[in-house]
């Protein structure tokens, strides 16, 4: 008799049903009594047809049988957690997009990456400048491709011939010069030093307007800039030119707007005070004239000023015209002359 009752268990009920069961206790997780029964928490919530980590104190939760071959009636849950696709390791994301509040640091965080690594991806050199919106790249193209530079073709071997013909690379001269030199940009005055005041008009404030225009111009086509000032502040002569001794293959350009006792005096003027300097300050005395037109050309001259002279590397002063003439005054003012300017003087480096 008890083995006719086993048998009709047996048959009426699945051996899923007589699988271990956990009441669940007070404190108790899902991730808990996971690693404590050896199995993992989805396994449990397929098992058990929960969706959500929420259980509560006295619930009865059946533990996933490890058994290979499992009775057709496993709650549907477990089936279709069966036939779900295999998760995946996600992929690290190859960008991102920078959101309000968010600091190059939380950024490489996030992503296990260091500060350095995504300036250099990005080319970024202050990394106080990203901005909201601003996508930045977490990983190498898999091709890298030098810019300005053609890759060279393989070698054309002729079958009919045992002649191989070789084409060379090409390299983009723009390239190679802004790779060559670090341009140091010197905007004269600054601070407690607002250098010559005409007409309400002050020489510091001129010389940083024109400054900035030609860092950006060099900046946007690869050179690497380096300005003695980049706010209204006092620098002394000796610290402009310690700043330029630093970088070893370097051009150091001085930006003035002159002045005299002569009202009538106007044009431009540059000067120099080494051989490797003449020929830098005789290309921007060129270009700047040639962009302002209707001013008298001052031509080139030597002078053994303090920037010039204790400067290591070639080094030119530029005076950007007279502020003590009232029309060439006038005309300064304008943002188109100063754009005249320095698209002269990036004109003239490009050239050197």
């Amino acid at each position: 008799m008890r083995f006719l009752c086993f048998l009709l268990l047996t048959l009426c009920f699945p051996i899923s049903l007589w699988a271990k069961s956990h009441t669940v206790k007070k404190g108790e997780t899902l991730w808990r009594i996971a690693t404590n029964h050896n199995t993992t928490v989805d396994k449990l919530k397929a098992a058990n047809g929960i969706t959500s980590n929420n259980i509560r104190q006295g619930q009865i939760l059946h533990l996933p049988t490890s058994r290979s071959s499992v009775s057709p009636s496993i709650s549907r849950a477990s089936a279709s957690s069966r036939s779900a696709p295999l998760r995946t390791t996600a992929k690290k994301p190859t960008h991102h997009k920078v959101r309000a509040g968010e600091y190059l640091n939380s950024i490489a965080r996030r992503y296990g990456m260091t500060v350095t690594s995504i300036l250099k991806l990005n080319r970024i050199s202050n990394p106080n400048n990203i901005q909201v919106g601003q996508v930045l790249a977490l990983s190498a193209p898999s091709y890298q491709t030098q810019p300005h530079i053609t890759t060279p073709s393989k070698p054309a071997i002729s079958r009919s011939s045992s002649t191989i013909t070789k084409s060379k690379p090409t390299y983009s001269r723009s390239s190679s010069r802004s790779k060559r030199y670090t341009i140091v940009i010197d905007p004269g005055h600054g601070g407690k030093d607002t250098g010559a005041v005409k007409y309400g008009l002050r020489e510091s404030d001129l010389n940083l307007s024109v400054a900035l225009k030609l860092a950006s111009k060099l900046k946007a086509h690869g050179y690497r800039v380096v300005m003695t000032r980049t706010s209204d502040r006092y620098l002394s002569l000796a610290s402009r030119a310690h700043i330029a001794n630093k970088y070893s293959n370097s051009l150091f350009v001085s930006i003035h707007f002159n002045s005299a006792t002569d009202r009538s005096a106007k044009g431009i003027e540059t000067f120099y005070c080494s051989n490797r300097g003449k020929r830098l300050a005789q290309l921007v005395q060129y270009g700047i004239k040639r962009r302002i037109g209707s001013t008298r050309d001052r031509k080139v001259k030597y002078r053994r000023f303090s920037v010039l002279r204790n400067t290591n590397n070639p080094a030119i002063l530029a005076e950007c015209g007279f502020m003590s003439n009232y029309s060439e005054n006038k005309r300064m003012r304008s943002t188109w002359w100063k754009e005249q300017c320095a698209e002269g003087i990036f004109e003239a480096i490009r050239k050197y």
